[in-house]
């Protein structure tokens, strides 16, 4: 099911990277999905989209983050974990996308 969780993912950045000139921060929550990103979001991703991307390929903290998000047009997430709450949280809109077997968490 992995590239079929992420289809909306990698068409949500495609669509973006169409659509506008802003860049797209593919970046995890932590240390188990930081290949997933790189894996399953951006080595799928067409070459013209890639350009407009960038992958965060490191850990990062919370202040980090934070400032990023803070300069962002929006968030689109798997996780409804910290990501989502920080930006909601500095106004910033965020889309968190479930699908069936992550459990009722979301």
């Amino acid at each position: 099911m992995k590239d079929h969780d992420h289809l909306q993912m990698r068409e949500a950045i495609i669509q973006i990277a169409g659509t506008t000139d802003l860049k797209i921060l593919i970046c995890h929550e932590d240390e188990t999905q930081k290949i997933i990103g790189k894996d399953w979001i951006l080595d799928k991703l067409p070459e013209d989209v890639k350009q407009k991307c960038v992958w965060l390929n490191r850990n990062w903290l919370t202040d980090e983050a934070v400032s990023i998000y803070k300069r962002s047009a929006g968030l689109i997430s798997n996780e409804m974990h910290p990501p989502p709450i920080m930006c909601i949280a500095q106004g910033i809109p965020a889309i968190v996308c479930r699908w069936q077997e992550q459990s009722t968490k979301g």
